[in-house]
């Protein structure tokens, strides 16, 4: 698995590459169950990929970070995928 990676991406508002984000991929995550007379059991599921928005504003335009999170064309995935 891929670590958590911090990165920089533009502002949905001003454009310039001031956000820190916090990005980790899709993973595998183990859940084990039991009791004392059956035994455990571990089940396996899949975790989506994810992203925080680690910067509390933009510093070029001043947006907060929840204004930023609100507008429809700041989507982490869809940048994350065009830059590799």
């Amino acid at each position: 698995m891929l670590p958590h990676q911090k990165l920089i991406y533009p502002c949905p508002f001003c454009g310039k590459e001031t956000l820190e984000v916090l990005w980790w991929p899709s993973h595998k995550a183990a859940k084990r169950s039991g009791s004392a007379a059956a035994g455990s059991k571990t089940t396996w599921r899949r975790m989506p990929e994810g992203f925080v928005l680690l910067s509390e504003k933009c510093s070029n335009c001043g947006k907060t970070a929840k204004e930023i999170e609100r507008e429809k064309s700041f989507n982490i995935f869809e940048l994350f995928c065009r830059s590799n």
